[in-house]
């Protein structure tokens, strides 16, 4: 069956001298090809040998396993943007990450993909940090866990908000927080937990965010995301924030 969509390259495995096994995220869902001779000088498939480049592409269903790609069109060049170390870092948590929770969204809405096509290709040196944390607030959203961030998830209180509980799916007031065993949260670490979850904008991406409290909160997101779905803390997260 012959169909025609638009994805992101997360992944790629070169097998041979000429030969690489391509894996893209669309809203066709994970879709994995492999292309022959994609590495000889006059292939016209080139485009797919790049983590992060977003692309159109034509290709028939062979079988559950792979793909045959047809044609291609190349949509964003992120090539660019791994002349920066964090950067790259970015990139390989982005790919890994969808890599990993594929398997827990295989159809991805327009709406999902859009977020992902923004962030990609507003990424620059001065908001990759924040990129992270709104990509991953993102990804737990489309996993269906988004988080009640207007009251207490105990007694609906919506003052006194001095924990979050990400197991649980949202805030904590001060008068549940001790006998629900909850750590306690700065204000400024609370604000950041309701911007990371705000509607997705591209304006968001480039708000200054207090590295200390951006990290905290993302390294406890992906210690949620490690909890729920059993993988260990992305080690490209970890290298991008002890940078």
């Amino acid at each position: 069956m012959r169909k025609i969509s638009k994805g992101i390259v997360i992944n790629v495995s070169k097998y041979s001298s000429a030969n690489a096994v391509v894996t893209v995220i669309s809203t066709d869902g994970k879709i994995t090809f492999n292309i022959t001779n994609v590495y000889k000088p006059k292939s016209n498939f080139k485009e797919c040998l790049l983590v992060g480049n977003i692309i159109e592409f034509d290709y028939d269903v062979l079988n559950s396993e792979f793909c045959k790609i047809l044609s291609v069109k190349l949509i964003y060049d992120i090539s660019k943007k791994y002349t920066s170390y964090n950067i790259g870092l970015f990139l390989m948590y982005f790919s890994s990450s969808l890599q990993r929770y594929s398997l827990y969204n295989e159809n991805r809405s327009d709406e999902e993909l859009e977020v992902y096509f923004t962030i990609l290709e507003n990424l620059d040196e001065e908001n990759y940090l924040v990129s992270s944390l709104l990509f991953t607030s993102n990804l737990i959203r489309y996993l269906g866990l988004l988080p009640d961030t207007e009251s207490c998830i105990y007694c609906g209180k919506t003052n006194n908000l001095v924990s979050f509980s990400f197991s649980e799916g949202g805030f904590v007031c001060k008068d549940c927080v001790n006998r629900n065993m909850h750590p306690f949260y700065s204000k400024t670490e609370l604000q950041v937990i309701r911007f990371s979850f705000f509607p997705f904008s591209k304006e968001n991406l480039f708000r200054k965010v207090p590295y200390e409290s951006l990290k905290r909160v993302l390294l406890d997101m992906n210690t949620y995301l490690q909890n729920q779905f059993q993988y260990s803390v992305d080690r490209n997260l970890l290298s991008l924030l002890s940078e």
